[in-house]
């Protein structure tokens, strides 16, 4: 579909979820009937918060059509496809550790001559860049030859992002980068063992050990809010929202 054609059939799809969450059918049936957070704690910005998102779809959608890399994926050879977003999640050890996901989209560019010698990831981001961004490319990289059997080395990487405005970033897989990452994967498995009673059964500490966030975008956000005891940073959330024009929860 071109540009216009797909924003035109999100738009439907986004009108008919809107619908039904607005109708609170998924109070009888919420495994099938959509629920947003906006009407589940009758949030008070509901509309405004929907109508932004709205847009934000839009120009998603419009900057996916309109970028470089759309272009070379549709020029390109669909069996040589190695992952697209959609596909299940697999478990893939890194470092003896089990890791789990996949990139939006991966391909072998590989040249008949040099099987397993170049992988092409991309992942598709519908904010700003992060560091975290580049973070997550070592980790695919470090996954690519469990899962694929290509060295991290032969792993070439873009990130798109859509929004506010199409931006192209490259990203080159180095040793020194592969390095930072299994530094971080390990840090990361370690504190996430940190924070159970018992580690080969997947006992969590009491909720005493996870301390409520004080950043008011994720409050504001979470779809737990109900099981929280103390919210201090989605009230906080919601005096800010009144202040200012410019808060945006979606970042």
């Amino acid at each position: 579909m071109e540009a216009e054609e797909l924003v035109a059939w999100a738009v439907v799809q986004w009108e008919r979820k809107l619908a039904e969450s607005a109708s609170g059918r998924w109070e009888h049936d919420p495994k099938h009937v959509t629920c947003l957070v906006e009407d589940y704690y009758s949030l008070p910005d509901r509309e405004r918060r929907l109508e932004r998102g709205r847009e934000r779809v839009e120009v998603c959608l419009r900057s996916f059509c309109a970028s470089r890399t759309w272009e070379e994926l549709r020029r390109g050879r669909t069996q040589n496809w190695m992952a697209t977003d959609g596909d299940p999640y697999e478990t893939v050890e890194v470092l003896g550790i089990p890791t789990y996901g996949r990139p939006d989209f991966a391909y072998d560019a590989s040249p008949p001559a040099e099987p397993k010698s170049r992988l092409r990831l991309f992942d598709w981001k519908t904010g700003s860049p992060r560091d975290s961004d580049i973070l997550q490319v070592r980790f695919y990289a470090l996954a690519a030859e469990g899962r694929w059997g290509f060295p991290p080395l032969a792993v070439r990487a873009r990130l798109v992002y859509l929004f506010p405005s199409a931006v192209e970033q490259t990203v080159e897989v180095t040793p020194e980068g592969l390095e930072d990452g299994k530094r971080a994967l390990a840090e990361s498995w370690e504190l996430m063992k940190s924070v159970l009673a018992d580690v080969d059964e997947n006992i969590p500490l009491g909720i005493e050990h996870f301390p409520v966030t004080d950043r008011p975008g994720l409050c504001y956000r979470c779809p737990f809010q109900e099981i929280c005891a103390d919210r201090p940073a989605a009230t906080a959330a919601r005096d800010l929202l009144r202040e200012e024009d410019d808060f945006d929860p979606f970042v």
